[in-house]
């Protein structure tokens, strides 16, 4: 396996952090990664190591405002800066991707990310896999809050407010989350900004999940309590098409909590029929 890490600059001139792992030779196909809020890239490296062992190579970066990217932390400076940077990120590695199945991978608020993306901008992908997407929080925010928010907004949107994440439910794994409280690149506040996006975007995906028109692998932990399952459930109910795993008694993380070499192997197996 090959690690490469390099900077590159959005269309508004960020700087941005990127890592691929690639195997040693016999790419097949490529997965192109959006990892969730308050956390890195990095913390995907044992993921990317086992999809390399199959051929398959992993490319990614900190989103804005995350990790070792550029911008104050927990902030975005526009409604669409997720997306757009995603639009550059493909761009950049154009090159990488070559003509093999390129597969779009998100968790969490990645998750989010990319569903909103694949229903905004159309994107072609052989495949998208997500896993515990935020569609919404697991105890939603009262509709007073969101008003709120949305002032907020306007008068001062890097205002930094906690996320009130549960971090004990991230895994059943204590060292994964022992690891995680330790992180300095992890953090726990959102600007009013990206709250506001948050909800609002979520509310998007649902009121267009019809529209969904990729190949999809949604997978969800049974006893997910940081996002709601339920959102979940109902968004894979109007979605024309797509596989839907509930792993028994998993939490928020599927990559790191035990038997998550199941979760590989079976996200593997969706990936090479699509390749067929």
């Amino acid at each position: 396996m090959v690690h490469q890490t390099w900077e590159w600059t959005t269309a508004d001139n960020s700087k941005m952090f990127a890592q691929k792992w690639a195997p040693e030779k016999g790419t097949k196909a490529s997965i192109i990664l959006i990892h969730g809020f308050g956390e890195h890239s990095s913390r995907y490296a044992h993921m990317a190591e086992f999809y390399c062992q199959h051929h398959i190579q992993v490319l990614t970066f900190d989103l804005r405002g995350h990790g070792k990217s550029t911008g104050p932390r927990g902030h975005i400076p526009t409604q669409t800066t997720f997306w757009d940077d995603l639009d550059d990120f493909r761009k950049n590695v154009k090159d990488a991707l070559s003509d093999m199945p390129v597969f779009l991978y998100g968790h969490s608020m990645g998750g989010m990310i990319v569903l909103s993306y694949v229903l905004k901008r159309k994107p072609s992908y052989t495949g998208i896999i997500t896993t515990a997407p935020l569609i919404d929080t697991a105890t939603p925010m009262t509709n007073s809050t969101k008003q709120l928010a949305k002032v907020m907004n306007k008068i001062a949107p890097q205002l930094a407010i906690d996320s009130g994440l549960d971090r004990k439910f991230l895994s059943r794994d204590k060292k994964i989350v022992d690891a995680y409280n330790a992180d300095p690149y992890v953090f726990g506040k959102a600007s009013t900004r990206l709250g506001v996006f948050l909800a609002d975007t979520g509310r998007f995906i649902q009121d267009h999940a019809s529209e969904f028109s990729l190949p999809l692998l949604m997978m969800v932990g049974s006893d997910e309590k940081i996002v709601s399952k339920t959102e979940i459930d109902l968004f894979m109910k109007s979605v024309p098409a797509g596989t839907y795993k509930v792993w028994d008694g998993f939490y928020h993380e599927l990559h790191n909590d035990p038997g998550k070499e199941e979760v590989f192997e079976f996200t593997l197996s969706w990936i090479k029929k699509l390749m067929k």
